[in-house]
């Protein structure tokens, strides 16, 4: 017959009060924190994600209130212009996230929200098919990796059981783009009537 060692976890050690009551106040006090860290994170990223989706559904709109007219297009330029955002996009995903990791989070999600939005405003004042490419390419360039990045500061603050809930969070401003996105082209379209 063997004899095992008896370990501590086979001891049933009762706690103190003064212990079950710092272990509750811990408890509160991480819950605390987890609340502060979704008030000061979550709300920016979940606009990080939401923009460029707006971006995305509106070119569609606008073909349908004459930007192909406006522009000159003919043929399939304006697949290209929808096309040509992509190259970016897909090349430069990895390469943003290794930029981020060498400049803070904050400084390259930052910067890359600030020149997303200034090229999708100077997208909406192209006169040229070729302006309208130039300005397709230099979006695609700043939102690659802006997804994917922000990952990378929630991964700093929550564990994995909570950075699932942030994440979906984050999706739904996706869908809300996607809901949203028509009735703010049409609101806009219908600004110069």
């Amino acid at each position: 017959m063997s004899q095992s060692t008896p370990t501590i976890e086979d001891e049933k050690v009762p706690m103190s009060a003064v212990e079950q009551s710092a272990i509750i106040h811990d408890n509160d006090r991480v819950r605390k924190l987890t609340r502060k860290c979704d008030l000061h994170h979550i709300p920016p990223l979940f606009r990080i994600w939401f923009f460029p989706l707006i971006d995305r559904i509106n070119i569609g709109i606008a073909r349908i209130q004459g930007l192909e007219k406006d522009l000159q297009m003919t043929g399939n330029q304006l697949n290209v212009a929808l096309v040509v955002f992509f190259i970016p996009l897909i090349l430069l995903d990895a390469a943003s996230n290794l930029g981020m990791k060498r400049i803070s989070p904050r400084l390259w999600l930052g910067g890359q929200t600030l020149l997303l939005g200034v090229f999708t405003l100077c997208q909406g004042l192209v006169k040229t098919y070729g302006g309208l490419i130039a300005m397709r390419v230099f979006v695609g360039l700043f939102e690659a990796g802006l997804n994917p990045g922000t990952v990378f500061p929630l991964k700093a603050y929550y564990p994995r059981f909570q950075l699932q809930w942030r994440l979906s969070v984050l999706m739904v401003s996706s869908a809300l783009a996607s809901a949203f996105g028509g009735l703010l082209a049409y609101a806009i379209a219908g600004i110069g009537r």
